[in-house]
């Protein structure tokens, strides 16, 4: 990910991360509700500080940068994801929510 001319790893995404995005207030089911949070999030984790990571976008923007390039690192790091992958598996399963009782299980 690239933030005021300097290049930063977010390295994968994981549980961890996912956590880390939800203690900073973002919802990871929809992150865009709250696009600049979502962004400031994910180059606090790149950047390992918020104070840093808050002045290197400021900056960015000033100096004409844009978030497009940043949206688009966030977005290949999601999509490569191992844990994400797992977990888009993991909801594409169907859900069986029928259990049968304990006299069915014992008639069988």
């Amino acid at each position: 990910m690239k933030i005021n001319g300097k290049d930063y790893n977010l390295g994968e995404i994981t549980f961890k991360t996912m956590c880390d995005l939800e203690s900073m207030g973002i919802n990871v089911s929809n992150m865009m509700d709250k696009p600049m949070n979502t962004i400031l999030a994910f180059a606090t984790i790149a950047i390992g500080d918020k104070q840093v990571a808050e002045r290197e976008m400021n900056e960015h923007l000033i100096n004409g940068g844009d978030f497009n390039s940043i949206v688009q690192s966030i977005q290949e790091a999601m999509a490569e994801s191992g844990f994400m992958k797992a977990v888009r598996a993991d909801n594409t399963k169907p859900k069986t929510t029928a259990k049968k009782s304990t006299a069915q299980k014992t008639e069988d």
